[in-house]
């Protein structure tokens, strides 16, 4: 097939630079000014330069226009695969859709607002999801009403924000007095990050078991269910600052489990069933006493690493496109594994240091996903946009298997100042919310 790739980040770069590694044509759009997707971004002039030279010398990146104007072009749409790499970009898809492209990954506006309104999923839970419990949310506009939130109510907290950039906090204390001066310190210092797209504080739930089952239909026809478990703070243990994903373990599970129940009641079905192309549907569950707490819906975006991890579990990625487009399930593995490298050298213009050599071996190739890269002269170098430098990933018929070949991986890269977790953390039980502890007390479910 021949690949149509939108991003405005390369967050998903990877997967086209891999599918032009297998043999395929890949046209790329990147989306110059982000007041373009409608959410008034602003960019300072070095921050933009800088994601614009994502992937540069890989390939040759078109306008939006320009992509447009191809796109109504094509002859071939039924053998065209159309990416959008995040939702955000759902104004886009909704033009290409109109031009007759098929087969795709189309998000629209409300797989974007399903994530931000908190109220509007609740609500959906109540009424479709009869094994899922809510706890206590409350959203706020203001960083001052939340300020004032926290100190008038007694208990345990995390801090959400809606927009892009906004941290999630969940303290690693349990004592409430420091634990609530951790969140009014983000809510005073951040206030802007939080107020540009709300945010909320919702009931802290000690010691859960969190994960996060996903279906995937194509065509309105169920093809897989995985579930994800994932690490987010970047140091063992589970300690220290949060980030999108450190470690992941990707398990795939019968449509018939009990997990696939739960997360996925036959309303969901039904709406799958009106959608063109791939789409992907996830939901976020803590499990703790017997009961199964909501914590929030992802429709139509890949979850990063996790989406890395599947495509790991694949015989390669064109494998999983093609596959997919005929209806079949992709997944040649049971399990994946995943492990972020992050760039720790911070420059003077408190970005990520950019121009830093990036090297890895030949074998090893086929499991490096890199979110921070472009080529200058034959090079592979830093953009500098993110600290997010690169995924390894390992799948296989255990999760040993799939762990060893992700850290073979990590052995076979090089790049100075990156830290990664390491395996003996992946692998422990010593902690209650290690990655292997919450898949031995959920597995049953699979």
């Amino acid at each position: 097939m021949k690949y149509y790739y939108i991003t405005s980040d390369f967050i998903g770069g990877a997967i086209a630079y891999k599918l032009l590694k297998e043999g395929n044509e890949v046209i790329i759009s990147q989306v110059q000014d982000l007041k373009e997707l409608g959410n008034g971004d602003d960019e300072d002039p070095e921050t933009k330069k800088r994601r614009l030279s994502l992937y540069g010398g890989v390939f040759k990146k078109l306008s939006m226009p320009q992509m447009l104007i191809q796109m109504r072009q094509e002859k071939d749409k039924d053998d065209c695969f159309v990416i959008f790499d995040f939702n955000h970009l759902w104004k886009y898809a909704d033009i290409v859709q109109k031009m007759g492209f098929k087969n795709g990954f189309f998000p629209t506006k409300k797989d974007y607002e399903m994530e931000m309104d908190r109220e509007g999923a609740k609500e959906l839970v109540k009424k479709y999801y009869p094994d899922l419990t809510i706890g206590s949310v409350n959203e706020f506009k203001k960083s001052q009403d939340g300020i004032d939130f926290l100190n008038e109510n007694e208990g345990l907290f995390v801090l959400k924000g809606n927009a892009e950039g906004a941290q999630t906090v969940c303290p690693d204390t349990k004592n409430e007095v420091l634990a609530k001066e951790e969140l009014l310190s983000h809510l005073n210092n951040e206030a802007a990050s939080y107020e540009k797209g709300g945010f909320i504080i919702e009931e802290r739930i000690i010691d859960p078991i969190e994960i996060t089952p996903e279906a995937m239909w194509y065509n309105g026809e169920l093809i897989a269910i995985t579930v994800d478990i994932e690490n987010k703070p970047m140091g063992s243990g589970n300690r220290g600052k949060q980030c999108g994903c450190a470690q992941d373990l990707v398990i795939e599970v019968p449509f018939d489990s009990e997990i696939a129940r739960i997360a996925f009641p036959p309303y969901i079905h039904e709406e799958a069933k009106k959608r063109k192309g791939l789409f992907i549907f996830d939901a976020g569950i803590l499990m703790k006493d017997d009961k199964f707490y909501f914590t929030e819906f992802c429709s139509q975006r890949w979850g990063w690493d996790a989406f890395f991890t599947e495509l790991a579990m694949c015989e390669s990625v064109s494998a999983y496109f093609e596959a997919i487009v005929q209806g079949k399930n992709p997944f040649k593995f049971k399990y994946g594994v995943a492990t972020r490298g992050f760039n720790m050298d911070v420059d003077d213009t408190r970005h990520t240091a950019g121009d830093r050599k990036i090297t890895w071996l030949d074998e090893v190739d086929e499991r490096v996903w890199l979110y921070d890269m472009k080529l200058k002269n034959g090079e592979c170098l830093t953009a500098g946009c993110a600290w997010d430098l690169v995924v390894f990933t390992g799948g296989g018929a255990t999760i040993n298997s799939a762990v060893t070949r992700a850290y073979e991986a990590e052995d076979g890269f090089s790049f100075s100042n990156m830290i990664v977790r390491p395996r003996f953390d992946f692998e422990s039980t010593e902690y209650k919310s290690s990655i292997m502890n919450r898949y031995n007390q959920s597995k049953h479910l699979f």
